[in-house]
């Protein structure tokens, strides 16, 4: 029965160690609460935009006269939605720099002229992937945009938090999504995609993970050639991190820094070191 007793007590205090532990860890909680902000506001971006924009095509579309419908050769060979419903969905978004986005993904560098190699080719590179399901060019761009929103989003929220505590985060991310701006985070453009990545780099980096920071950076220099900023970033990220150190708190390696620091401009390099050799 003592054997008993004691076995039962060292449960109990295992069971209320592993509570406590759990109550303590403010990652889970802190990443559940991001992550339901994040795909409330894209969801109401992509309904709210979606919807104001659909039917502002339908009340111009029905205004313009045939002589005044842009060439259609300004699409390249995407291939545009025929009908009046599917315009007003899908239609509305290809525009401009995004044109030229999923037209890469669907033709490739080789096939496009050599103004449309400028693009770096993650997101191009993603919708294809995504195209290979869907089956519509237009339809993956959004959906590669619309999941990039929400970890942009979610990233926000996080690093808002790191740096200036309580609910800093989450009026950033209201305050984004509310931007008039906020219009190219749900169109086939990269800067959803480019946000994600780059705020997700630093949160890492912010948290010590120097190595996760050191690839979502590489990849955010794919996206965009601005992502070679944050090599700056993160040594002067580093060097604080270094000089606030207190004894017995753990610090960045330098080979992990390094790393981080040298990704972006490798990754960005590489590319442009390709549009070279390619003749571009």
């Amino acid at each position: 029965m003592a054997a008993l007793s004691s076995a039962t007590s060292r449960a109990q205090v295992g069971s209320h160690a592993s509570t406590d532990s759990a109550a303590a860890d403010p990652v889970a909680p802190d990443w559940r609460g991001a992550l339901r902000l994040a795909i409330g506001l894209v969801l109401a971006l992509r309904l709210g935009l979606g919807l104001f924009m659909g039917a502002a095509w339908v009340v111009v579309r029905s205004r313009i006269t045939a002589d005044q419908v842009p060439d259609i050769s300004i699409y390249g060979e995407l291939p545009m939605p025929s009908s009046d419903l599917s315009q007003a969905l899908l239609g509305v978004w290809p525009r401009w720099d995004g044109v030229q986005h999923l037209n890469l993904a669907l033709r490739g560098y080789a096939d496009m002229a050599e103004g449309s190699t400028v693009f770096f080719p993650l997101y191009a590179g993603l919708t294809r992937l995504v195209a290979l399901a869907s089956s519509d060019t237009i339809v993956a761009g959004l959906i590669v945009s619309t999941i990039a929103a929400a970890f942009a989003f979610t990233f926000l929220v996080l690093i808002g938090e790191e740096i200036f505590g309580g609910d800093s985060g989450r009026w950033a991310a209201i305050a984004l999504a509310v931007y008039p701006m906020s219009v190219f985070l749900m169109a086939p453009f990269t800067e959803s995609l480019f946000l994600a990545l780059t705020l997700g780099a630093f949160l890492a980096a912010y948290r010590l993970r120097w190595f996760a920071a050191a690839g979502l950076a590489a990849l955010a220099s794919l996206t965009r050639a601005p992502g070679m900023a944050a090599s700056a970033g993160f040594a002067a990220l580093a060097w604080q991190q270094w000089s606030a150190r207190r004894p017995g708190q753990r610090s960045p390696s330098i080979v992990a820094v390094a790393t981080a620091v040298l990704a972006p401009l490798v990754a960005a390099g590489a590319f442009l070191a390709w549009r070279t050799f390619a003749g571009y």
